[in-house]
């Protein structure tokens, strides 16, 4: 094997302060290739059919086309219509070229794409909305969207498929300062009905009839993508961190704006490892290696294949019923720079996550095709998982590129082409056929109340969201409730559903909180905080019987501080007695 060490001229570059690159540290002057040459592939751009066939994917599992250009080009975040079309974000002017000189150019939009014939691939394009500059988030919200760019979120009213005036700014602070790696993106509407965000402290709700938005704050999360499991737990992740799990629900414990809260609320999930399908040279700093005389190995020295995680975005919990059980609640997140998905288990211990590789040395899927940029995934209505590939060869933005990386890049032609790429694809089982996707815009509310038992979590959040942005008839909703037939995930629904439409009352609150499903329980106390104080009162004997748990006792703690009797504050004082080594229980109580 013969390595190909950066000369003469790299080092030339190296020394110019004109040519050296935005990424480049001080004191690393080796950047010498670290892969043999003879072991890189070329980098040709490859037909859709001709990308399936790089793919390698777990034995019964199938990845296949939903969407590719022309139908669609640098997708990067999407969200679902109750008809259960994307409404997609192109974020078209990401690096479309090698120094990125264009791209603050709005040659960005937002499509929606959607499956006429019920085939499973995306056979219509509607352009609904042109000449943004880097659009990173979508959220359908009653009488048009919300969408952010690379600064503001707006408002956009619409008339069917088509935008009806001008773009409002909302909120001229939503993605401020830093490049366009670390900006605000998400607009993931939340167990609660709040919108939340990757790379950024603030929530947001949507007032229907004012065009405007509620904004508050919470924790800072991730960096590029955002999710959440069925109890709504948010999940989110760094580069270099493939997954991170709220421990609480969100804004658990950020009540108090005056206090300063220490409890640890996020756990990191499982190990950074990672098993690419190919050697990974296209990496920004692979050139730190033994080889080049530095003490660590971005790649592995002897399969040249990078070992942890350096571009994971966009994860996603799956939520569905297409795949497997055993993959049910598992997280999935992108590595781009790598080219490859991992899976990873997820555990609840006594309200502490933990994190598996069941694959254990190799990942869910890889693809040899150094032109696959996965960044961001999605429970689709069918019951399967979504993959948004930019399909692009730079992935690593001009503020952080490397001397070595661009002469990677350049090396093999992957600077082009600027435009004109993007796939969508679909993981599913290959032995389940997929769930056919309803029309929830042209059903009845007592469909959709009946679609919150949906073994599908995007149809139950579909659902849920319809029927709050109809203002629906809280009444069927109550009696669904009052039955007391419904699984545990649906009374859940059914409780943010009433909460949603501003109709939950503390009678509501009863049959969740004498279950014995924990996080039922943990989710009507959340939900409680929407009462009146008079409502409050009235649960004061139910949570009284609530048992303490890991799970449990934040959620407690933190309805009794806010019930203004003396009764419930005497049991406050015996909790934190009991608790008292329990941060997330001491804080909750000053929340």
């Amino acid at each position: 094997m013969r390595y190909c060490v950066v000369g003469a001229l790299i080092g030339l570059i190296g020394l110019s302060p004109a040519l050296a690159q935005n990424g480049d540290r001080k004191g690393h002057d080796k950047m010498g290739k670290i892969v043999p040459e003879d072991l890189i592939p070329s980098a040709p751009v490859l037909s859709v059919d001709e990308a399936l066939k790089t793919f390698t994917i777990e034995k019964g599992f199938v990845i296949e086309p939903v969407a590719a250009e022309p139908l669609v080009d640098k997708p990067v975040a999407l969200t679902f219509d109750p008809s259960g079309r994307m409404w997609v974000c192109e974020m078209r002017g990401y690096m479309p070229d090698i120094d990125g000189k264009l791209e603050s150019r709005a040659t960005g939009r937002i499509a929606i794409l959607e499956d006429t014939n019920g085939d499973g691939k995306v056979d219509k394009r509607t352009t609904f909305l042109d000449k943004i500059v880097l659009p990173r988030a979508i959220s359908l919200v009653p009488g048009g969207i919300l969408y952010g760019d690379q600064n503001n979120l707006y408002f956009v009213a619409r008339d069917g498929d088509k935008p009806k005036g001008k773009a409002l700014v909302v909120d001229d602070k939503f993605a401020p300062g830093g490049n366009v790696e670390h900006k605000t993106n998400g607009l993931m509407t939340g167990i609660d009905n709040w919108l939340y965000n990757a790379k950024s402290n603030a929530r947001f709700k949507f007032i229907p009839g004012e065009n405007k938005v509620i904004k508050e704050s919470t924790a800072f999360r991730g960096q590029w993508g955002i999710s959440r499991d069925n109890f709504g737990r948010l999940f989110h992740n760094s580069n270099s961190t493939l997954l991170i799990g709220d421990r609480v629900l969100p804004n658990l414990l950020n009540g108090n704006k005056s206090a300063k809260m220490k409890a640890k609320t996020t756990e990191r999930i499982g190990s950074n490892a990672v098993f690419p399908g190919r050697v990974t040279p296209g990496l920004n700093r692979a050139y730190i290696s033994s080889h080049n005389g530095y003490s660590s190995n971005t790649i592995d020295p002897k399969t040249f294949k990078l070992t942890n995680a350096t571009g994971a975005c966009g994860p996603v919990i799956y939520r569905g019923n297409n795949l497997p059980a055993s993959v049910n609640g598992n997280g999935f997140v992108c590595e781009s720079s790598a080219q490859l998905i991992k899976m990873i288990g997820i555990e609840d211990e006594n309200g502490t996550l933990k994190g598996s590789h069941p694959l254990e040395k190799r990942d869910f899927l890889t693809s040899t095709d150094e032109r696959f940029r996965p960044v961001n995934m999605y429970n689709s209505p069918d019951g399967s998982l979504y993959i948004l590939d930019m399909y692009h060869g730079i992935i690593q933005h001009k503020t952080y590129m490397t001397t070595y990386l661009r002469g990677q890049t350049l090396s093999r032609g992957l600077e082009g082409p600027g435009y004109g790429h993007g796939r969508i694809y679909r993981i599913r089982s290959s032995s389940k056929p997929l769930a056919k996707v309803e029309d929830l815009a042209k059903v009845s509310d007592i469909e959709l109340i009946k679609k919150l038992d949906s073994p599908i979590g995007a149809v139950r959040d579909l659902a849920q969201k319809e029927l709050i942005d109809r203002n629906a008839d809280p009444k069927p909703i109550v009696a669904a409730l009052a039955t007391g037939a419904a699984a545990d995930l649906t009374n859940i629904h059914l409780l943010w559903t009433l909460e949603g439409l501003g109709a939950l009352r503390a009678k509501h609150l009863v049959g969740a909180l004498t279950s014995k499903n924990e996080e039922l329980i943990s989710s009507a106390l959340y939900a409680a905080l929407s009462l009146t104080d008079s409502e409050l009162i009235k649960l004061e004997s139910l949570v009284a019987a609530v048992r303490a748990t890991a799970m449990t006792a934040p959620y407690i703690a933190r309805i009794l501080a806010a019930t203004p009797s003396p009764v419930a504050q005497e049991m406050l004082v015996a909790l934190l007695k009991k608790h008292h080594g329990v941060s997330l229980v001491r804080e909750a109580a000053i929340s």
